[in-house]
């Protein structure tokens, strides 16, 4: 993926991901950082009902990069979970994105440059210094 090629990582809860739909999590990834054969890792905390979960993800859910022919491989799932354990009301519930539609593209972080700091005007008078070539002492 070439370099300002950017693109989302969705992952899905109980939902097949369908194109320009985010997922429960979104992820912002830099095709600068995705150099060929490169796997990467991405986590997120999710809080989990207690139960059966079909999970979903899917790659480039925004359809912004060119994959021309291999558009087709970019969902994985259904991978099927079971959750024990009891929800607790007092903990906030996930909510899925109510947006449907393109996201702004993430933008990647461009590369530190230095500028330097002109000093301030002042007028140079050029000053030769002649050279002097030591002469050996007879003393040493």
């Amino acid at each position: 993926v070439t370099y300002g090629n950017n693109f989302f990582l969705d992952f899905y809860d109980n939902r097949a991901p369908g194109l320009l739909t985010p997922g429960d999590i979104s992820w912002g990834v830099q095709g600068s950082d995705l150099d060929a054969g490169t796997s990467k890792t991405f986590s997120a905390s999710y809080l989990f009902t207690g139960g059966t979960h079909q999970l979903y993800a899917r790659a480039d859910t925004d359809n912004t990069v060119d994959e021309c022919p291999n558009e087709n491989n970019n969902a994985l799932g259904p991978v099927t979970i079971f959750v024990f354990g009891t929800f607790n009301q007092s903990e906030p519930t996930n909510q899925p994105s109510s947006l449907i539609g393109p996201r702004s593209t993430p933008t990647p972080a461009l590369p530190v440059s230095i500028t330097p700091t002109p000093f301030p005007s002042a007028t140079a008078e050029l000053v030769q210094t002649p050279i002097v070539t030591p002469t050996p002492r007879d003393d040493q």
